[in-house]
Formats: C-alpha cells, structure tokens, sequence
C-alpha cells in the first residue's frame, strides 16, 4: 500500500496515523513538503520525501527561495525522512538548471515539476 500526502493535508495526516498503524499494510508514505513528522511514525514506516533544496545546504521551509537568496545552488532531494530534520537518506539529488532569461515563474514552476516528477518516480531510486 502506498500513501501520498500534500503540505496542505498534514494536518488531516496525524488523523490518519492511528489507522494506519491498524492496517498494517502500508510499504511506504510519500510526502510532498511537511511539517515535523512523529517519531514514532518514522519510525515504522518508511516515509520518502522530496524536498526543494539540496540537502544539506538548503534545509527546511521555502528552501526554493532562501537558495535563491543566499545564492545557492537550487535543486531537489529525494530522501527517507528519519527523526531529524531533511537528515535522513539520501536517495536521489538532482539540480534545477537556470537559464539567462528565464523569469522567476518559470523557474518556480520547472523547479516544482522536476520535484512532483522525482517523488512520483521515488521506486527507481531505492535500493
């Protein structure tokens, strides 16, 4: 079974916990951006995110914009989350490429597609 949550669902997700658990069925939970998840949780069930930044340089929320600012690479990590915070594995980094005249929506939007694109394809780069 497979569990795929959206930032704006977290919430709703902490609801879904004790279910899941009594299922017992669950391989794997993808996240697509999320607040600071259970211990316990990660725990038991291996939970992949994609993150907006370059683990580790870029850590935690909007880090599409804080690498722009602090002028840093941008790109995606595809990792296991684990207790920490965008500690965990590491299964896959890929950098958004910049063009000269490309407007910042642009950017925002191929960075995105590159992140939705890498978790949706997350079994390629397990081991």
């Amino acid at each position: 079974m497979l569990c795929l949550l959206e930032k704006e669902r977290i919430e709703k997700f902490y609801f879904l916990i004790a279910r899941i658990w009594q299922l017992d069925k669950l391989d794997v939970c993808l996240i697509g951006g999320a607040g600071i998840l259970p211990k316990e949780f990660v725990e038991r069930i291996i939970t992949i995110n994609c993150h907006p930044g370059l683990i580790p340089s870029v850590r935690g929320l909007d880090a599409f914009k804080w690498a722009i600012l602090d002028k840093k690479p941008l790109g995606i990590t595809l990792h296991i989350i684990d207790k920490g915070i965008d500690s965990g594995k590491h299964l896959k980094s890929m950098k958004t490429p910049i063009f000269k005249n490309e407007t910042i929506q642009k950017l925002a939007r191929k960075h995105y597609e590159l992140e939705i694109d890498l978790l949706a394809n997350f079994r390629e780069h397990l081991e």
